[in-house]
């Protein structure tokens, strides 16, 4: 038997979630599917890094080891649905390879790609 879950309140409506409605929290094992194909992606070399990422992630002082590092020892906070593109975007926070914390907004495209949006410190 595993270790209980803890569960936080969600006001997402964008989800079609709202008050009452509960969630994993931090850690919990609702979004390890998802991350653990993350974690493969990068692995495998299956992920691109947008203009945006890149930009971002030279502003503040991460490199290309740094964002691996963020989604092989991160964790999903939080996803949400784009409400143009009906996307799913994935907000990960991790560790660099100096223990610095990261964050970063990603999404799984349909053929099995990573796609890496944007990148910061929190």
């Amino acid at each position: 038997m595993g270790a209980p879950r803890l569960l936080t309140e969600c006001g997402w409506s964008d989800l079609g979630c709202g008050p009452g409605r509960r969630h994993a929290a931090l850690g919990g094992g609702m979004f390890e599917g998802t991350m653990e194909r993350c974690r493969q992606c990068v692995r495998t070399g299956r992920y691109v890094v947008t203009l945006h990422a890149v930009d971002e992630m030279e502003a503040d002082g991460f490199n290309v080891l740094d964002l691996e590092s963020g989604i092989l020892r991160g964790s999903i906070l939080e996803v949400r649905r784009d409400r143009e593109t009906h996307e799913r975007k994935c907000r990960v926070r991790g560790v660099t390879t100096y223990g610095r914390l990261i964050e970063q907004i990603v999404r799984l495209r349909f053929g099995g790609t990573l796609v890496i949006i944007t990148v910061y410190e929190p």
